[in-house]
């Protein structure tokens, strides 16, 4: 075995030739972040890369019923939206005997997708089109399913379809919020693939089906700027030149009118009633007579699609009478709110000014949503005999279901 051996003397002399070596070399001073690392341009979402779900017809990410009696699904090279090709898909669940028939897409070569941190800032959107006429509706429901085997689905519905700019293509909509994460238990953050759902009958073209951006569900949106100098008279009047920059809900057959400050929320109306300003009841009561219901949602992070009421959903109603009163439901107690209401040729008219602090929204964040209902109740002095709302026109209940609700987001 060789051993080498160094004394001390034979450390100084190589010490030495190296000092005179360096001696002769210029080394350039360079500090490690000198060069500017590349911008990753690729476009995403919050950091979200996969875009992408099937942007040019069939290939090995997608799958699908094999009997073809029951559903047929090929490239279309002809009949495209963009690209080379589209997918052209006729299928026939009953007519074929089939006891579910679907389709599946593990894009991004079948690795997990993170989607959770996009949920409500994300939606799936297809491209589709008809060769009978415009789509009103598609007997399908989409779902996204993680790795250990659970999903959150989707049904598609009429508003989740519309046609842009006289496009001859509908554009479908699938808020990420508007998927059953909690109700199904499914983990947003590790999706396998999205699954189509086919039922009854239907022939029809799809292409670029991708992850676009798109704030909260397709519910009612109301964007609202906070105005500082917004202070009208409270007299119950709604003089126009004041209400003038408000934003305008119709409710119905109605119009009420909403404004934000830095530190109150302003409401106003012009409600149509052949015997107005009707209430005989008092306390959590209120709603079964004329009176004006909101609702809503003072943190805009949480989700955005739920079903039961968190601490932070607030649910309030004004009586409409001689002697105006705020009830709030959440803390089941009447409010100090400025209320003035005064009867019309075909009605009432009613001005609120109420202290933000009174709702417990203590800041305000922009660009996001916020979950907000209105209400119209119409009845006699004894009873409620029908009631009008903003975003779940065709479905009661919205007092126990801020999925029902529609969105309110604030801009700068």
């Amino acid at each position: 075995m060789l051993r080498l051996r160094f004394s001390l003397s034979n450390i100084t002399v190589f010490c030495a030739v190296l000092m005179v070596f360096l001696s002769c070399v210029n080394l350039k001073q360079s500090t490690v972040f000198e060069q500017p690392l590349p911008k990753n341009t690729q476009a995403n979402i919050k950091g979200f890369y996969a875009l992408d779900i099937l942007p040019d017809g069939l290939n090995s990410e997608v799958w699908f019923t094999e009997k073809k009696s029951c559903i047929d699904i090929n490239n279309e090279t002809q009949t495209k939206f963009s690209g080379s090709k589209g997918l052209h898909l006729v299928w026939d669940k009953n007519a074929g005997g089939c006891d579910w028939v679907g389709m599946g897409i593990g894009w991004d070569a079948w690795t997990g997708k993170n989607l959770h941190p996009i949920i409500n800032d994300a939606a799936i959107q297809i491209k589709a089109y008809s060769k009978v006429g415009q789509i009103k509706s598609l007997p399908l429901a989409l779902s996204l399913e993680d790795f250990g085997g659970k999903q959150a689905w989707s049904g598609m519905y009429p508003k989740n379809i519309k046609y842009l700019n006289n496009d001859s293509w509908a554009t479908i909509t699938m808020p990420l919020s508007e998927f059953s994460w909690d109700e199904f238990e499914a983990d947003a953050s590790n999706i396998k693939q999205m699954i189509i759902q086919f039922e009854a009958g239907g022939d029809v073209y799809f292409d670029a089906i991708k992850i676009v951006p798109h704030v909260g569900a397709s519910s009612q949106k109301l964007n609202m700027t906070v105005d500082k100098s917004f202070n009208p008279s409270i007299n119950g009047i709604c003089a126009p030149g004041e209400w003038t920059n408000s934003n305008k809900i119709a409710v119905g057959y109605d119009t009420i009118q909403l404004k934000f400050t830095e530190n109150n929320l302003f409401i106003s109306g012009q409600i149509a009633d052949e015997t107005p300003m009707q209430n005989g009841k008092t306390g959590s009561e209120l709603w079964n007579g004329d009176g004006i219901e909101f609702a809503i949602g003072i943190n805009p992070n949480a989700p955005i699609n739920r079903k039961t009421l968190l601490l932070s959903d607030k649910h309030f109603v004004i009586k409409s009478s001689d002697k105006p009163v705020m009830w709030d439901y959440r803390n089941n107690k009447e409010l100090p709110a400025e209320i003035k209401m005064s009867k019309s040729s075909n009605g009432y008219t009613f001005e609120v000014k109420i202290d933000l602090k009174y709702l417990e929204l203590s800041s305000i964040e922009y660009n996001t949503p916020y979950k907000l209902e209105l209400a119209v109740n119409k009845g006699t002095i004894t009873t409620r005999q029908e009631q009008f709302r903003w975003n779940s026109s065709f479905r009661e209940g919205f007092h126990l279901n801020p999925s029902l609700w529609g969105e309110l987001i604030f801009t700068k």
